[in-house]
Parts: C-alpha cells; structure tokens; sequence
C-alpha cells in the first residue's frame, strides 16, 4: 500500500454487510496491485461502525480554507465514514455508495456463488460488484441482465447471466 498512494485510487464504494458492525469500503485502483500471477484491481476493506475519534495535524486556518469547513482538526464518527471523508477530501478521490437497490428482503445486497466462491452482489446504478473472491466489478450500461427460477440440489435458486453483446460474461446462482 506504501509504494501505491492515494493517487492510484480512481474511487471508493461503501457497501453494507449482513454483518451489522461493519462496512466495506472498496478502492478501485487505476494501477492494478500484483501478488504473484494474480492482479488485484479493488481493495476490500472491512471498517467497524462504532465511533471514532480522530485529529488531524492541519492547521484550522488551512482546514476553513482549503477545506471550507468540511474538515475539522479533531471529529468523531463512524470509522469508516471518517476514512471515506479524509480520502474524498484530503485526496479529491470520488464516493459511491450501494444506493437504493434492495431486496425483497429488504438487504441492499443478494447472497450469491460465483465459480465456487460464496460472496454478495450488490446492484448500482451503472455497475454491479461482486465482494469477496475476487472481487468483480461489472459495468452494465450496455449489457443485458436475463433472470430464471430453477432447482439445483433439491433447493429453489434463480440464476442470473450477465450477457454482453450476446456472449455470456458472469453466471451467478443465489438463494
């Protein structure tokens, strides 16, 4: 992280996870971190919800100034609302969040498998983001989303594929 600065964020995302005492904040990284043969081009990380503290080493005449007030050299709020904030404005770096999507379940995100890995999609107005192994971010302006109800292993799942110029990209299975 040291040799990549906030620079090579391009944007973070916050989503909510079913556990209630954490966020997700993802980094989209213009230049992609390499471990190996494996890229990565999103950073996940978990923040807790519970209140914070921190101070900031700016002077409050910068703060007023450069800032407009938006900054203050000692504030208090949910860790990672403190961290989004200190990317936004310290670094210029955009915000999403998850936005209005929800299930009929009421959760802003579904439960679902991609390969064999178990993770959560969560639906945004102009992409779709997979969160956990590997984290995958599906731009869907163009594409068309095809939905079905079938039976796997005696249990009722539906199956969505995500189709891009007529060619199957990302087949997802959720409960």
């Amino acid at each position: 992280w040291s040799e990549h600065r906030y620079k090579t964020i391009s944007c973070i995302y916050m989503f909510d996870l079913p556990d209630v005492t954490h966020k997700a904040l993802v980094f989209t990284l213009t230049k992609p971190l390499r471990q190996g043969q494996q890229m990565y081009h999103h950073l996940v990380v978990y923040f807790p919800t519970e209140k914070t503290v921190i101070s900031l080493n700016l002077d409050e005449v910068i703060l007023q100034d450069k800032y407009a007030g938006k900054l203050q050299p000692t504030m208090k709020d949910e860790s990672y609302k403190l961290v989004a904030k200190l990317f936004k404005y310290l670094g210029g770096i955009k915000l999403y969040s998850s936005g209005d999507f929800r299930t009929s379940r009421g959760t802003p995100y579904v439960k679902c498998v991609y390969k064999s890995d178990g993770g959560l999609l969560y639906f945004m107005e102009k992409t779709i983001f997979f969160i956990h192994k590997p984290t995958l971010q599906i731009h869907y302006d163009v594409s068309i989303l095809n939905g079905c109800n079938c039976r796997i292993s005696s249990l009722w799942s539906s199956v969505v594929m995500i189709q891009m110029r007529r060619v199957v990209i990302v087949t997802l299975i959720y409960s």
